[in-house]
């Protein structure tokens, strides 16, 4: 299901490349190092270290991780390479050949997920847990109200639930792949409602707890602790409903639009606070040099 998914997404691209282009990328650019590759290399042995495969920097599943973050980054040198692709990039290659993998990566990076998830601002990841967080009060108001009054941020532990599409999330492999094949199959909606519903699961418990350290201990725990697959389909899906796709992209525009103006806003400032170091510096030059003219 995974690749055919995919491939409805990126076939117009596919047929619009070269023949072999994921192999041309590499080839290509065998000599090239760019600040991608280099973080590449440093986050490869903490790809999945739990996983047998993933162990020894010199196994092959290592090797077909590297070249396929490797061909992406320059494939889309927009986003490069972004901590947390490598996690969805390494369960790819557990499942398909590294050049269904690549594909699967850009149909998951450039057409399933919103714009700008991944790269150097993160601004749609950053939209999508402002949208997470108003779909916690209108769907568990209890739940809510209670993570608010102990200044609890759950998207502490979801941005990355988010971000690797559940596999840094702890959830047990069999309910990480029921999510996948809903996510092909219907998109980056369904990370929300699968967070709703491993909260929804946990909400009792979690409204038991009267002290914030632990109730973020519970939170780390919540995710691990979803074992039963058709349990968490059935909280994710028929008990939230309505569940409507139109409100999700109103939303996103709109917290999309706000963390652009202030990242705007904050870029105005960092540049105002260089150009007032660089003046300042460039006065005590000139101070310093007329002390020594004297």
């Amino acid at each position: 299901i995974w690749r055919s998914c995919c491939a409805l997404h990126t076939r117009k691209l596919q047929e619009s490349v070269p023949p072999r282009y994921y192999w041309s990328l590499l080839e290509r650019n065998s000599s090239r190092h760019t600040r991608a590759t280099k973080q590449i290399e440093l986050d490869l042995m903490r790809t999945l270290p739990s996983n047998v495969r993933y162990r020894d920097p010199d196994s092959v599943c290592v090797q077909k991780l590297r070249r396929v973050l490797t061909a992406f980054s320059w494939h889309n040198e927009d986003v490069g390479y972004c901590q947390g692709i490598n996690m969805p990039a390494a369960v790819l290659l557990l499942f398909m050949d590294e050049e269904e993998a690549f594909w699967c990566l850009v149909a998951m990076i450039e057409f399933i997920m919103p714009p700008a998830y991944y790269g150097s601002t993160l601004m749609g990841s950053q939209a999508d847990q402002r949208v997470l967080k108003e779909l916690i009060a209108e769907k568990l108001p209890l739940l809510h109200g209670h993570l608010e009054s102990f200044g609890i941020d759950p998207t502490l532990m979801t941005f990355n639930w988010f971000v690797t599409v559940f596999v840094d999330s702890g959830l047990p492999v069999e309910c990480m792949l029921r999510i996948w094949d809903t996510f092909f199959y219907e998109g980056a909606k369904v990370l929300f409602r699968f967070t709703l519903g491993i909260l929804k699961i946990h909400e009792q418990e979690l409204l038991a707890i009267d002290e914030s350290c632990a109730i973020f201990n519970e939170l780390k725990r919540v995710a691990p602790s979803a074992r039963e697959p058709e349990q968490l389909y059935r909280a994710a899906f028929p008990e939230l409903n309505p569940f409507s796709l139109s409100k999700i992209v109103s939303k996103r525009a709109l917290h999309t639009a706000q963390v652009q103006a202030e990242h705007v806003a904050t870029e105005k400032l960092r540049m105002e606070t260089i150009k007032r170091r660089e003046a300042a510096q460039a006065q005590a030059a000139l101070n310093a040099a007329h002390d020594d003219e004297d």
